[in-house]
């Protein structure tokens, strides 16, 4: 039996975040809930970070702190509008896609992780 992945699902709306993530745990992925940066949970792993805020500026800065937190979880950014800035480049999908499309996204991504770990650059000196 292959591991489960862990997913760290942030939302705002409890709703959102209660079926959205009955969806993901269906599907095979270990789910942990947040509803802000306050909740975040300190010494965890993950495999993807899903972002969802009513305000997409919200979006950006967790989208932020993630990436400096862990460079290497690929982050997913769920919302109405789509106004990542460049330097973040983080993916994006619209929050009345289908929920079978952002299944897909979220296994794609996961997959996408799989391969070799990136080294850093090694300058060579003349």
């Amino acid at each position: 039996m292959r591991p489960k992945k862990n997913i760290l699902y942030i939302c705002a709306n409890d709703r959102t975040l209660s079926w959205r993530s009955y969806g993901l745990m269906l599907r095979g992925y270990r789910v942990i809930k947040a509803n802000d940066i306050e909740q975040l949970p300190v010494f965890a792993e993950f495999d993807l970070v899903l972002i969802e805020m009513q305000y997409i500026s919200a979006s950006n800065d967790l989208a932020k702190i993630v990436q400096g937190v862990a460079p290497d979880v690929p982050i997913l950014i769920i919302g109405k509008t789509h106004r990542t800035p460049a330097y973040l480049a983080v993916p994006f999908i619209p929050d009345d896609a289908p929920p079978v499309e952002l299944f897909s996204v979220v296994r794609t991504m996961i997959t996408r992780k799989r391969g070799p770990k990136k080294r850093p650059a090694v300058e060579v000196g003349a």
